[in-house]
């Protein structure tokens, strides 16, 4: 091997180890790279996120009346159905205490009875607000009353434990895109159970008593004179008294409030129970007392 292979030899291999420093070389610049874009794409990530907690509504509920009317005669139009028995409001004042605007708030409230050591639950529909600002504005809660014996039997209890338990929630947005959540509770005190005494009676035994009248209107659909001389039977036996008004006082330990994500926040959104629009059959109520204005009015 003369002195010209060995320096072409020589040539080759040092080109060889230059152009696999330069792969290393491009293969951690490329590394490098990509942790700084990780890196720039997490800090983006958390100024974005910073910037939509940075407003943060701050919900507050006050004010809560339990209101139970006295017993009177329905008729439900989806299913043809005739049947006694004492509606349940639930009234709140919401406000928003900061200076945030609170958006697509949806608030639902229910009816919690412990009974044999289980929760029993009566859902209301949720209650929708589109916008709340620096402002107070008084919702109502109508629960249907599926478990009119329960509630009944759970107001008359003694023991405060076994008393119905109202609880309130609410999943709401803000300007920028971030999602709260908010829940309290309340015990509900009782003090007139003479008056539910009465009540309850009438409900438990509307069945036995009005039992041939109301098949006959369920089988016929006629509201005539027979509707309107038990209905006035109803409200004659039920006193003049149209409301019984409970005070709610906050449960201990119940208070919650915090950030929630978008993922938490659909979740909860989809367990939102909406009202049903049935046409002008939610206008055929009948034996409707009072207006929405009069019951806020009253509770």
């Amino acid at each position: 091997m003369n002195i010209s292979d060995t320096i072409n030899i020589i040539l080759s291999v040092l080109s060889f180890v230059l152009a696999l420093i330069s792969v290393v070389t491009v293969i951690i610049t490329l590394r490098q790279n990509g942790k700084m874009i990780k890196n720039n794409e997490d800090q983006i990530a958390e100024m974005r996120n910073e910037h939509r907690m940075s407003l943060q509504p701050v919900l507050y509920f006050s004010n809560p009346k339990y209101c139970l009317e006295r017993p009177r005669l329905f008729y439900t139009p989806p299913t043809n159905e005739y049947s006694i028995r004492s509606r349940c409001h639930f009234f709140v004042d919401v406000e928003n205490i900061s200076s945030a605007v609170a958006v697509n708030i949806n608030c639902n409230a229910y009816v919690a009875i412990n009974e044999d050591k289980t929760e029993i639950f009566d859902l209301s529909t949720t209650k929708r607000i589109k916008v709340l600002s620096d402002e107070k504005i008084r919702i109502e809660f109508m629960f249907p009353g599926d478990f009119q014996e329960k509630i009944y039997n759970s107001l008359r209890e003694m023991n405060s434990i076994k008393r119905p338990h109202i609880f309130i929630t609410a999943i709401y947005s803000n300007t920028t895109g971030g999602h709260f959540y908010i829940k309290n509770g309340y015990h509900i005190y009782v003090d007139e159970y003479e008056k539910i005494k009465c009540w309850h009676s009438i409900v438990a035994s509307a069945e036995v008593e009005y039992k041939s009248e109301l098949n006959y209107l369920r089988r016929t659909g006629k509201k005539n004179q027979l509707f309107e001389r038990i209905k006035k039977q109803v409200e004659e036996s039920a006193g003049d008294e149209k409301y019984i008004e409970f005070e709610c006082v906050d449960m201990m330990d119940i208070f919650k409030y915090g950030i929630i994500t978008e993922e938490e926040y659909l979740k909860k959104l989809k367990e939102c129970h909406y009202p049903t629009y049935v046409g002008n059959l939610n206008a055929g109520c009948i034996n409707k007392e009072q207006s929405s204005e009069e019951k806020r009015s009253n509770c």
